[in-house]
């Protein structure tokens, strides 16, 4: 996001809460427009993510199709442990 954008964004948010009838310049209101854009970055980061750069294997389109027929055909239970079972050795890099 560029400087321009975040700040049209802050005195975006600014403006909302002043017509929520707040006063933004208040004392616990003054970082809230920051910590606000931060939070939607944060909720919204997925979406510029790449899956396979934050694990550590792909999946094949076989293997997962397989593993949803099964997940269908055998309930919720038995699906939630083939699809842990189908991710073998997959661990985040992230931790």
């Amino acid at each position: 996001m560029s400087d321009q954008d975040r700040d049209g964004f802050l005195k975006g948010i600014r403006s909302l809460l002043r017509a929520l009838g707040e006063n933004p310049d208040r004392e616990g209101l003054l970082k809230t427009p920051d910590r606000f854009l931060r939070s939607l970055e944060f909720l919204t980061s997925g979406y510029r993510a790449d899956v396979v750069s934050i694990t550590s294997c792909r999946f094949s389109g076989a293997a997962m199709l397989d593993t949803f027929r099964m997940a269908r055909s055998s309930g919720f239970r038995r699906s939630r442990e083939s699809l842990m079972r189908s991710r073998g050795d997959c661990r985040s890099r992230n931790g």
